[in-house]
């Protein structure tokens, strides 16, 4: 045997890697009529490193991958990484500045030099990344968002688009960040409630007398078209039609109704900024008004704000407008109030909503198929409560402004004749302008959204717009397994893309997982410094044991997860013990070999009680597997493995090693665990496959997956063994509670109630014996008198007598408890007064009268324990 003593992950994981990789065994072979399986990775951003949660969505797609692999199924995992856009862009633009180095200095061409540098750099981090977390990807398929291929799919995607009337250019209200100096999605932007204040301004009325607004933003005043009340407000309707006059400003303002004003907000009337308010926009639409641009791309005052104000930021420009209004006596009052300004999601700059020419993706006629596809169940939505979330959204959404001011991105395919300004939107440069036949052309500057990209994914991984044989095979894609943080952003818009493309669904089934958060419930973010590096918990636990504790905490509901220490313990001790277990199994095999199954009289009532609920976990867990219930599918071959296999058939099996049935049973029940567990701790099971299986050349990657075992469940077996535990459990019980040790033999009387009970008892006399070191066993069927002095469990009907005479001091014992008793009456009286105090509950907090509550519990709990033990020493023959 070749197992050392102890489990080193480090010695095992990458060994096994590269045999893997090198093999070729992460390459499907593909059969002409037998349905792939096939996942594409979500691509991680080329940001940085990856966090904990790609760790959690890698693995719960390696363990999708590997099932379905090991069922002999074509199975393909093509990985990726996204250019990321704006992210990647601002990430770079940071460690230049620590530089001293400026975007705006070293120009266009420069800078993308050192955005390829970086994304160089951080794509082979990211891949050592995902390799050290055991995925299973096929790297000879590899793609990046602005590889050739990748980026050939994103121009056909665009151009087909505009020429059929999708895509269109235009000057709109947009949401501009001033840090990023790009427009952004109405998705991208991010809300969150803080502290602001509103100002109360009064309008004088051109006829006399005034009018009071209210507004967050006196700074955007400049811009002012038009006050507004609601058309049903009577408390406006003489001022309707007349005209107001700009305070500071001197500008006259038209007075307008309009359905939109809210007239439960501040006075009713509201001014009128469309160059600055998406309402504001609307409003002036309907109603014909000039639109004042005065806050730049930059977040600066522009001109058309006047000579006072141009040049300063959004904040001085406040203060100056507030001085101004006071001098002029038209600042009423100022109060606070809570309110959630849209922020930029990249960056967390407070977005301007600003007048700007960009392009936009019309969806209204492409998300009709997107909605339909789902609600008729082509697409599966897992929890299905997602797809709720799913179609609200999309029946909700507007058109996507697909353009972004950045240098690093997709161009847009478009061209503009500097003589006529047509637009010229092509696959090729253009070689004169349809219009007017010039030859001057500027190609546009903008890129596009790098969700633009990652909506193609599933499908121009394999090439399209060309048909493929990988396209032809490989799409549609099975499922999609990612977060939920990324369902509008992403899974909507590949589904829209795809159909409209392709006209099949990306894929058949969407898996939505939960985001991990620490020990404290909190998001993980740089912020807070709660960030995990998957790096450093392999080092400290193995990368088994993370993907375990991963999996473990993946429940079917999707919610988000609590990453400990503890949990990550517990999976790293999990190792160990199937490490230790199996080498216990390897050493007891010796030399014997299982060509052939044995004949059922060659097995012992606990070898088909193992086998049998070896046939009910491989039940249990391709149920689970089919529902995508990874945390069950963990849940219940640990309990197996560490309850029936090792607490209960490796202990028995220690008293019987001469059986060639139980040595069959140890071989075959361990190779069928490894099995099972592969997918998910998929290093030490191949470690310890290949030293089960000396002469089995296969490795355990490509073994057949278990859809059922050789052995028929027997009943009768599982009700007789699970008899004989409760009573094994129930001594074991009786000798912990009053400390006999080990080594010191008992005396047991056990008193059956029926045929059954006593054939189970003689059928295990001698394993009961063994595995509680029992002296001297009476099976007394007939039993007229009770032993005294006994101490006494039920288990079914059967009785069972553990005589304590020779191993406790029954009076001295009896005495030393009856003390405890006292104390700990005293204490729970003292607790059970605080909690009957009213002014106790008033003034304590909630953690202080549930850990009350708590004592209380364990005292009643610890009296009760000590009046049985009591009962038994005083041979009374308390039952439990």
């Amino acid at each position: 045997m070749n197992l050392s003593t102890r489990y080193n992950p480090e010695e095992v994981e990458e060994k096994w890697y590269r045999f893997w990789e090198e093999k070729g065994y992460f390459t499907p072979q593909t059969f002409a009529g037998s349905p792939p399986f096939v996942i594409v990775l979500p691509p991680p951003n080329v940001t940085g490193s990856l966090h904990i949660g790609h760790a959690l969505d890698v693995t719960l797609q390696d363990i999708l991958v590997r099932i379905n692999r090991m069922q002999k199924i074509p199975t393909l995992w093509v990985p990726g990484t996204d250019h990321a856009g704006i992210a990647a862009q601002n990430v770079v633009e940071e460690e230049l500045s620590k530089l001293g180095i400026e975007r705006s200095r070293i120009g266009k061409q420069e800078f993308q030099k050192y955005m390829w540098e970086w994304k160089e750099k951080y794509h082979w981090v990211i891949t050592s990344q995902i390799k050290k977390m055991g995925a299973s990807c096929d790297w000879n398929r590899e793609r990046f968002t602005l590889d050739n291929i990748c980026s050939r799919a994103v121009t056909e995607f665009f151009v087909r688009m505009y020429e059929k009337g999708y895509i269109y250019r235009g000057e709109y209200l947009v949401n501009l960040c001033p840090h990023c100096h790009t427009a952004i999605s109405d998705i991208e932007v991010e809300r969150e409630e803080v502290e602001g204040k509103l100002y109360h301004i009064t309008y004088e009325l051109e006829q006399g007398g005034d009018l009071e607004i209210v507004t967050s933003r006196p700074e955007t005043m400049p811009g002012d078209v038009a006050l507004a009340v609601h058309p049903d407000d009577l408390r406006y309707k003489s001022v309707v039609g007349k005209v107001a006059i700009l305070p500071v400003v001197g500008r006259n303002l038209p007075i307008i109704a309009d359905t939109l004003v809210d007239p439960e907000f501040g006075s009713g009337v509201v001014k009128v900024t469309p160059g600055h308010d998406f309402l504001d926009y609307e409003i002036g639409k309907r109603h014909n008004l000039p639109l004042i641009r005065v806050i730049n791309e930059h977040g600066f005052m522009a001109e058309e704000s006047g000579s006072d104000f141009a040049g300063l930021s959004v904040l001085e420009a406040r203060e100056l407008m507030l001085k101004k209004l006071n001098l002029e006596n038209r600042l009423v009052k100022t109060e606070s109030y809570r309110y959630s300004p849209g922020r930029c999601s990249r960056c967390h700059t407070i977005i301007e909503p600003l007048l700007s020419v960009q392009w936009f993706l019309g969806v209204q006629e492409i998300k009709k198929a997107a909605i339909e596809k789902v609600k008729s169940g082509e697409i599966i939505f897992t929890p299905e409560r997602w797809s709720a979330v799913y179609l609200d959204w999309m029946e909700n959404l507007q058109d996507w402004c697909i353009s972004r001011q950045l240098w690093w991105g997709h161009r847009i395919p478009a061209w503009i004749c500097q003589s006529c300004g047509e637009v010229i939107v092509s696959r090729e440069t253009p070689e004169k302008c349809s219009h007017c036949s010039s030859e001057n052309f500027e190609e546009v500057e903008d890129v596009l959204d790098t969700w633009f990209s990652s909506a193609l994914w599933p499908f121009s991984v394999f090439g399209w717009p060309d048909s493929t044989p990988d396209l032809q095979y490989f799409y549609p894609t099975s499922v999609l397994v990612t977060g939920y943080d990324i369902l509008t952003f992403w899974v909507s818009r590949m589904i829209m893309a795809g159909l409209e493309l392709t006209g099949k669904p990306p894929f058949k089934n969407v898996l939505i997982h939960g985001l991990v958060r620490d020990e404290k419930g909190r998001k993980m973010s740089k912020s807070l410094k709660n960030v995990l590096d998957p790096l450093d918990l392999i080092k400290d636990f193995g990368t088994d044991a993370l993907r375990f504790t991963l999996t473990s905490l993946s429940t079917l509901g999707g919610q988000d997860i609590t990453l400990t220490k503890p949990l990550l313990l517990h999976s790293r001790n999990f190792m160990n013990k199937l490490w230790n277990a199996s080498r216990y199994v390897i050493h007891t095999l010796g030399e014997n070999k299982f060509e052939k199954i044995p004949e059922e009289t060659d097995l012992d009532l606990f070898d088909r009680y193992i086998l049998s609920r070896l046939s009910e976990l491989v039940k249990e867990i391709n149920d689970k597997f089919d529902s995508y219930d990874m945390a069950g599918y963990v849940k219940a071959i640990e309990e197996f493995f560490w309850k029936d296999y090792c607490d209960w058939y490796l202990e028995i099996s220690k008293f019987k090693k001469d059986s060639q049935g139980t040595l069959f049973t140890l071989y075959y029940v361990l190779k069928n665990i490894l099995i099972l567990l592969h997918p998910v701790i998929p290093f030490i099971t191949e470690e310890l496959w290949c030293n089960l299986n000396r002469d089995n050349l296969q490795p355990l990657i490509i073994q057949e997956w278990v859809s059922k075992v050789d052995f028929p469940e027997c009943k009768l077996a599982l009700e007789k063994t699970n008899y004989i535990f409760g009573i094994i459990s129930s001594i074991r019980n009786i000798r912990s509670l009053f400390k006999i040790k080990p080594t010191r033999p008992i005396k047991v009387v056990i008193h059956p109630s029926d045929a059954f009970e006593y054939q189970s008892l003689v059928e295990g006399a001698n394993y009961i014996k063994n595995m509680v070191d029992i002296g001297d066993l009476n099976i007394a069927y007939d039993l007229e008198t009770w032993p005294k002095s006994s101490a006494i469990q039920v288990v079914r009907g059967t009785t069972i007598f553990v005589n304590l005479k020779g191993l406790v001091e029954i009076e001295e014992e009896i005495i030393k408890l009856k003390g405890s008793l006292v104390e700990l009456s005293t204490e729970l009286e003292r607790v059970q007064n605080y909690l009957r105090n009213p002014l106790f509950r008033e003034k304590a907090s909630p953690a202080t009268i549930e850990e009350f509550k708590h004592r209380e519990q364990e005292y009643h709990k610890q009296i009760a324990k000590i009046d049985q033990i009591i009962n038994y020493l005083q041979g009374e023959g308390c039952e439990t």
